[in-house]
C-alpha cells in the first residue's frame, strides 16, 4: 500500500513539473484603480505627483488613424503611457479603437511605454519614437502589430517581447537589449531582414529570433553584437563592420561573410574565425570646383578612388589569400543657403558632378558600406 502511496505521490510531483514547465507564464494584471483617472478630451490620465506636475496617460479615445501623445495635459507632464512593467499591470491605451491607429508620435517627455500598451494595434504603420531622453519600453507592449515593419529606436530599453511581430529593418542608436540565450519570451524581434546597430548598441543576435538568417547587419560607431549559443542558430548573410571600434564575439562567428574598413577590430576577429572578409578603402577629396549656370551652381570634382580587398582561408597550408577590384565611389553632398547655416545632406551619388540652386556645398567620399 505504501509503495502505491508513493508512486501515486511521485506521479503528482511529476505532473506538476511538467505542467509549471510546459505551461506559458501569462501575466497577471494587477489592480488598475480607474477612479483616479482624469479625463481631459480625448485622453484619461492618472496625476502621479502634484508637486513635479507629472502623470501617467491611462487611455486614448480617439479613432483618428494619426495620434500625438502630448507633451502636457492640463498642465501635468505625461512621463508614462500605460502601467508599470515590475508591475504587471499591463493596459492597452488606445482599448477599443486599437485597430484604427495608422501612425503614433511619442514625445521625448515620455520615459515608460508600458506592458501592452499598444500590442494588437494591427493597423499600426509608424511609430516616431523620442530621439532624446531615456526611454523603457515594456513587454509586448508593440506585440501584434503585424503592419509596424519598420522599427527606429534612440536611447531605449526594451523589457522583452516588445516588438515581437514581423520585421523588414530595425535601427537603434544607444540601445542595449538584454536577451539571454534561452528559449524565453525575452527576444524582442522576430527576425528582421536588415539591423542597423549605431552608437553604442549591445546587442545578441537572439534578440531577433523567428528566421535561421538575417541577411544584413550594419555595426556602426561602436555598436556591439553577440553571437549567441547553439541552442538560438542564428546567422548572417553580410555583415557589415563600418565603425574602426564596433566589434562582435560570441563562440561561433555564423557570418557568411563580413565587410569593414582599415583599421578595424573586425578584421582580427574575422581571421581568428576564419571568415571571408572584404575591406574597403576610398581615398580623400580633393579640391571641389564651383561654376554659377544661369540661378544655379554646377559643382565638380575629380574623381576618388576606391579598392575592395577580399580574403578568404584556404587552410593551414595555405592560408589567406587575397583579390583586389575597384569599386565605383559613392559621394555625400552636404549643401546649405546661407553662410551661417548648417550643412544638411542632400543627396549620395556616385557621380562627378552636381548641379543645384546651393550656393555652399561641400562633398565627401563615402568611406563604409552603405545599405
Amino acid at each position: 500500500m505504501k509503495t502505491i502511496q508513493k508512486r501515486f505521490m511521485s506521479l503528482i510531483v511529476l505532473l506538476a513539473v511538467l505542467c509549471t514547465t510546459i505551461m506559458p507564464v501569462l501575466p497577471i494584471q494587477a489592480n488598475i484603480d480607474q477612479s483616479k483617472w482624469i479625463t481631459s478630451g480625448i485622453y484619461q490620465y492618472e496625476i502621479l505627483n502634484t508637486d513635479m506636475k507629472t502623470a501617467t496617460l491611462w487611455q486614448i479615445n480617439s479613432s483618428q488613424p494619426n495620434i500625438e501623445i502630448p507633451k502636457t495635459i492640463d498642465g501635468y507632464t505625461i512621463i508614462r503611457v500605460g502601467g508599470i512593467d515590475d508591475e504587471w499591470d499591463y493596459h492597452n491605451v488606445m482599448g477599443k479603437y486599437s485597430s484604427t491607429l495608422k501612425r503614433l508620435t511619442i514625445p521625448n517627455t515620455v520615459m515608460n511605454i508600458g506592458p501592452l500598451a499598444f500590442g494588437g494595434c494591427e493597423n499600426l504603420e509608424r511609430v516616431d519614437f523620442p530621439k532624446k531622453g531615456n526611454l523603457f519600453i515594456g513587454r509586448w507592449a508593440f506585440e501584434d502589430c503585424s503592419k509596424l515593419v519598420n522599427v527606429t529606436l534612440y536611447s531605449a530599453n526594451l523589457g522583452g517581447g516588445s516588438f515581437r511581430s514581423k520585421k523588414k529593418r530595425v535601427e537603434l542608436t544607444n540601445v542595449e537589449l538584454g536577451c539571454d540565450d534561452g528559449d524565453g519570451p525575452g527576444y524582442n524581434f522576430k527576425t528582421p531582414d536588415v539591423i542597423v546597430l549605431n552608437g553604442n548598441s549591445i546587442c545578441s543576435i537572439c534578440d531577433f529570433r523567428g528566421k535561421q538568417c538575417v541577411k544584413e547587419i550594419y555595426l556602426n560607431d561602436e555598436a556591439h553584437l553577440r553571437f549567441c549559443s547553439e541552442r538560438v542558430f542564428i546567422s548572417v548573410n553580410k555583415l557589415f563592420v563600418n565603425g574602426t571600434s564596433a566589434s562582435f564575439s560570441g563562440e561561433e562567428i555564423r557570418a557568411h561573410n563580413i565587410y569593414t574598413i582599415p583599421s578595424a577590430k573586425a578584421i582580427k576577429a574575422a581571421r581568428k574565425a576564419h571568415v571571408t572578409y572584404h575591406v574597403k578603402s576610398t581615398g580623400s577629396m580633393k579640391k571641389v570646383t564651383r561654376k554659377k549656370k544661369g540661378k544655379k551652381y554646377r559643382y565638380s570634382w575629380k574623381p576618388v578612388k576606391t579598392t575592395i580587398k577580399t580574403y578568404k582561408y584556404k587552410g593551414k597550408k595555405k592560408g589567406w589569400k587575397c583579390t583586389k577590384k575597384k569599386a565605383a565611389t559613392q559621394y555625400n553632398v552636404y549643401a546649405k543657403k546661407k553662410r551661417l547655416d548648417n550643412f544638411q545632406l542632400i543627396k549620395t551619388t556616385k557621380k562627378k558632378q552636381l548641379t543645384t540652386s546651393y550656393k555652399y556645398v561641400k562633398v565627401k567620399p563615402v568611406k563604409i558600406w552603405l545599405e
